[in-house]
């Protein structure tokens, strides 16, 4: 846990680099920002970066399922 809690530290602010073919342009997105998108946009999943995060979420949604 203690290591995947590391690395993602470290990659955090990491950039990912584009080349954009509509507009001719080079850009550059941090890698969260691309995490979040993926989430707003997605209605059946949803994505995580730490397992740890992944497994806490997937416990609190099937306790909902169950109260329902």
């Amino acid at each position: 846990m203690a290591e995947s809690t590391k690395f993602f530290r470290q990659k955090k602010g990491a950039w990912i680099y584009i080349f954009d073919t509509e507009t001719n342009r080079k850009k550059k997105v941090e890698l969260e920002l691309i995490i979040k998108s993926l989430n707003s946009g997605s209605i059946f999943k949803r994505y995580f970066v730490l397992k740890d995060e992944r497994n806490k979420f997937a416990e609190e949604f099937r306790s909902k399922e169950i109260n329902k």
